[in-house]
């Protein structure tokens, strides 16, 4: 359906990032890639389409790529409000010092409610530190997140699939687990 709306709509800017997204989340960000650079060359200052686009360069390893559209992320919206994934990209980088810096930030936030405790645990999870992860994500369940019905398909909790407690998290927001994890 998102791919009809662009052939419709070619210079809808929602549609295009629409059809990004889904790409990112079926765990093809290469093909997320073309959408979000379309999206940007039809408005350079779509604050989301930067962010999304950062989250398919890192997943795609291009780190220099994920640098820059994180930068322009990051000029749109203020460093604070992209600490998450500003520390997402060194943990993904391998930067665990760096990456732990700024968790302890995001950590102090979230206590705060300045942070969500879906991206404390998304961080986690980059860092392999699971029982973290699955506390952050229980803490995420509770407060009722917006971003916790995104369990399943969210490629930065991949890691946590395979693990047993992982489906009682999915129950939890509604999500039948026998929908099968990859």
């Amino acid at each position: 359906e998102s791919q009809i709306t662009v052939a419709l709509d070619p210079l809808n800017t929602s549609a295009t990032l629409h059809l990004g997204w889904h790409y990112l989340m079926a765990g093809e960000p290469s093909r997320a890639i073309p959408e979000y650079v379309a999206t940007l060359q039809l408005d350079p200052s779509f604050g989301p389409a930067h962010q999304q686009l950062t989250w398919a360069f890192l997943l795609t390893g291009r780190y220099r790529e994920a640098d820059e559209a994180y930068r322009k992320y990051a000029d749109l919206t203020g460093e604070r409000d992209t600490l998450a994934l500003k520390a997402l990209i060194a943990a993904r980088r391998g930067q665990t010092k760096d990456a732990s810096r700024m968790l302890s930030k995001l950590i102090e936030g979230a206590d705060r409610g300045e942070f969500a405790s879906y991206d404390v645990a998304a961080v986690l999870a980059f860092l392999g530190r699971d029982d973290e992860a699955f506390r952050w994500l229980d803490r995420s369940i509770e407060k009722r997140e917006p971003a916790a019905i995104e369990l399943l398909q969210d490629p930065f909790l991949k890691t946590l699939r395979a693990d047993p407690r992982f489906p009682t998290l999915l129950r939890r927001v509604g999500i039948d687990a026998a929908v099968g994890l990859d």
